[in-house]
């Protein structure tokens, strides 16, 4: 091992930060930590069932949720290559049932997130979830439902988990094989991820970890309901471990699998040039961490959170995956690993700048989504603090208690390990603040003032 030495050190590292999020007793998660295409860290840490006592291990299997993406646009991805279905073709081909949106829809908007179909995943559909299962022709009945877009396609971006589960029928369709089938025999087996399935049932599988849901204001954990609903569809509902992942990663970097020039397309962010998209590829966000080119995409489902994170000019990969809904891994924990693992290739974070009361009083208030769709509700509310910080109110929906300091006039930072930053735009005849944008890990969200 050419790491041997700094191996040892990261594990004493990696435990350290570790243990501010996980305890012996508590649900805890899977982590792999890799670099020049040797595994440095692989072990896992609190508890599989906390009931029974099981600890969690590297072997230990979890839903990685919206991880899932980026396997069902591969899905896609091998059936383009073998000429089944075109990126630029409309929708209706599978789906002659749906509304007339379905002409104007592509497969390739479905991919990127820029369809305008309205997200299945609502508050309101949790709350029926939970009292029992949706089969997936429930879900593809209720998308179906929609009878008008969110806006025009292609003209704005906005996440939709209908979006894959469509993708995830047309697989289907196209294959001849059902969803899970096609994935075993062209995905999981040809690149060794054993201990990868796509989850069918709302029972858990041998060897995976039981989910688990802070109680609210309390620190006690509650076992999360668990039925087909949170085991999902094509737009999350493959079960993997981080060994598995480390073996994806490695497929990726070769062309036994997919050539290079399909995967460049799907590492291309669409819309790449307008600040106002995110940095979304096909099932992956295409971002660079203080100068370090990243691809990645994280996951969240009841009772389960999902990160994975390629560093293609390192040959690094960092994939962390927990059954507690509340530990939320990119906020601190993925950015602490990263610093330990490529932090002396990092810009360095950008310096805490006084700039004022006055002008952090004039951007603390309240924003709204600049794009009021009906999964982008959240609000966020600032608060001034001191003269060169600002908090995210804990009544806000987004990211509530997150602290922020400034780094110039109109831009704060996270004041964590996080790569996530505020910035402020004023009105070009008022000269008053009137928009802000929440960047995340090339993540973009956009807000107007209240």
């Amino acid at each position: 091992m050419r790491y041997t030495g700094w191996a040892e050190h990261l594990h004493s590292e990696v435990d350290a930060i570790v243990g501010e999020y996980v305890s012996s007793g508590s649900p805890g998660l899977a982590l792999l930590l890799a670099r020049d295409d040797e595994i440095l860290v692989q072990r896992g840490y609190g508890l599989a069932d906390v009931e029974e006592r099981v600890p969690v291990t590297a072997g230990t299997c979890f839903i990685i949720a919206s991880v899932s993406k980026q396997f069902t646009a591969a899905a896609v991805m091998l059936l383009r290559l073998e000429g089944k279905l075109e990126y630029d073709e409309p929708i209706s081909r599978f789906f002659p049932g749906f509304p007339s949106w379905k002409d104007r829809i592509t497969i390739r908007h479905m991919l990127t997130h820029t369809s305008g179909i309205p997200d299945y995943l609502t508050s309101e559909f949790w709350d029926e979830a939970t009292g029992g299962d949706f089969t997936l022709d429930d879900v593809l009945q209720r998308i179906c439902g929609y009878e008008a877009l969110e806006f025009t396609p292609g003209a704005h971006f906005s996440y939709s988990n209908s979006g894959y589960v469509i993708l995830g029928r047309i697989v289907e369709v196209a294959s001849g094989k059902t969803f899970s089938a096609f994935m075993r025999d062209r995905i999981f087996r040809p690149l060794g991820m054993r201990d990868t399935l796509v989850g069918e049932r709302s029972t858990h599988y041998p060897g995976q970890a039981v989910g688990y849901f802070r109680r609210e204001g309390s620190e006690e954990f509650g076992r999360a309901p668990h039925n087909l609903s949170v085991v999902g569809w094509a737009d999350g509902n493959i079960i993997s471990t981080v060994g598995d992942l480390y073996r994806w990663d490695q497929a990726l970097y070769g062309e036994e699998f997919l050539p290079h020039s399909m995967l460049d397309e799907a590492f291309t962010p669409v819309n790449a040039g307008d600040p106002a998209f995110p940095r979304y590829g096909f099932g992956w966000i295409v971002h660079e961490r203080r100068g370090v080119p990243e691809i990645w995409h994280a996951g969240s489902t009841l009772g389960y959170n999902a990160w994975l994170s390629r560093f293609p000019g390192q040959h690094a990969l960092i994939a962390v995956l927990s059954n507690a809904d509340r530990l939320d891994p990119h906020r601190d924990l993925v950015g602490a690993l990263t610093e330990l693992l490529l932090g002396d290739e990092m810009i360095p974070v950008p310096a805490e700048i006084r700039v004022g009361a006055c002008a952090v009083e004039e951007a603390a208030g309240r924003y709204i989504p600049a794009l009021a769709t009906a999964r982008q509700q959240a609000e966020v509310v600032l608060q001034a603090v001191g003269d060169s910080r600002l908090r995210v109110t804990e009544g806000s929906d987004f990211f509530p208690g997150l602290s922020l300091v400034s780094i110039s006039e109109d831009a704060f930072r996270a004041d964590n390990s996080s790569d996530h930053y505020m910035y402020f735009s004023r009105g070009d005849s008022s000269g008053a603040i009137e928009r802000m944008r929440y960047c995340a890990n090339g993540s973009v969200y956009n807000f107007v003032r209240a």
